[in-house]
This record gives C-alpha cells, structure tokens and sequence, in this order.
C-alpha cells in the first residue's frame, strides 16, 4: 500500500505500486468515514491497524463476521473517536467487559488502542486494550 487512498471505503484493496509485501510490516491506515459509510474491514485486511487521524466525527469500523485467528488493531488519534462494530451475530469481549450481538466498542481517549482476535467463529477477544473503552 502506497497510501491510505489506497484502501476504499468498503475496503478493498488496491495493490497497485512497487516494493509492498504482505507480512513485511504491518499496515497503518487512518480512516475519516462516519456513521453514513463505516468502513467495512475484509478478511483479506487481517492484521491491519486502523485510526481515526484527520477524522471530523467518530469514526466507524465495521468488522467482518468473526473466523477464527483474524486480528486488527485500532488506535484513537483523534478525540472525535473511532468505534468499532461487531457483525451480526458476533461479540467483542475484554474480561469481564462484552457488546451486545453485533455490538460495538468505542473510545474517545487519545492513545487508546485496542487489538481484536476472533478465536472462533462469533467471538472476537480484546488481546491488547489501553486507555479507555466502552463496551455497548
């Protein structure tokens, strides 16, 4: 990935460019989409790491239906928030702290991140969380 542009909104991925491999770094990419066009993650993003930079409203991140050993990780940068929402059917849990069925977590903490795993195939886990997040 050359840059965010690269990645749409519904989260394709456009590997156009030289010099990118998969697996040799992680991807950082921010996102600015709102409540109107979340931004959808794929499979095929597994192991991206998404902020909220530049964002002008809480950001949303809509995250695929959980399989088991997908992972992403999500920074706060901006203090318009960013929130993250489950599919359908699946839970985000971190310890005692878990969404509704295709519920949602969200922070408005600078510094706060968070790093989801699905270990099946409705429940993601919270393997690394800081700062300060609600579960809804």
């Amino acid at each position: 990935i050359t840059s965010a542009s690269n990645i749409t909104g519904s989260g394709d991925l456009n590997m156009q460019g030289t010099g990118v491999h998969y697996g040799s770094k992680r991807w950082v990419v921010p996102q600015t989409t709102g409540s109107g066009a979340p931004f959808g993650l794929t499979n095929g993003l597994t192991m991206l790491v998404t902020t909220n930079e530049g964002a002008t409203a809480e950001v949303y991140i809509n995250l695929p239906t959980a399989v088991s050993g997908l992972t992403y990780t999500f920074c706060v940068q901006d203090t318009d928030g960013l929130r993250v929402v489950a599919s359908s059917g699946d839970f985000i849990r971190s310890v005692a702290s878990v969404t509704t069925s295709g519920g949602y977590i969200t922070s408005t903490t600078i510094g706060s991140c968070v790093s989801v795993v699905a270990i099946n195939a409705t429940e993601w886990y919270a393997t690394a969380i800081s700062g300060t997040w609600s579960f809804n």
